[in-house]
């Protein structure tokens, strides 16, 4: 919900419906199907430098970027960054996309497979 709230996100990005995956149809773009909703890979990490983060610290978190596979507006692979809000860490969008994140870690999701 944090996450959303600062992405606008549509419900076919962040999460699947039913117990079925949402997947894309094969086209020439895209021969194979991939999950609509957002995959650990959509999320990167990024320190107060701009350095990528292999793991994720909350301390050395200080942007993630997400990035929108399929959008609707056939806007595909657009990045789309957020900066960390210090002054409101219970709202923040980084942190919240760290706890996603440390989630999907813990419930053993494949990267292939959607966050929610």
């Amino acid at each position: 919900i944090i996450l959303g709230r600062y992405g606008g996100f549509r419900q076919s990005e962040w999460c699947q419906t039913s117990q079925s995956i949402a997947m894309t149809r094969p086209s020439l773009a895209l021969p194979v199907q991939e999950p609509l909703a957002f995959i650990p890979s959509d999320f990167a990490f990024f320190d107060s430098a701009g350095r990528p983060l292999p793991d994720i610290e909350d301390d050395s978190v200080d942007m993630v970027e997400l990035t929108w596979r399929f959008q609707k507006n056939s806007n595909n692979g657009e990045r789309i960054p957020f900066k960390r809000d210090y002054s409101s860490p219970d709202l923040c969008p980084v942190l919240a996309a760290v706890r996603i994140r440390r989630r999907a870690a813990r419930l053993g999701i494949h990267s292939a497979s959607t966050l929610a």
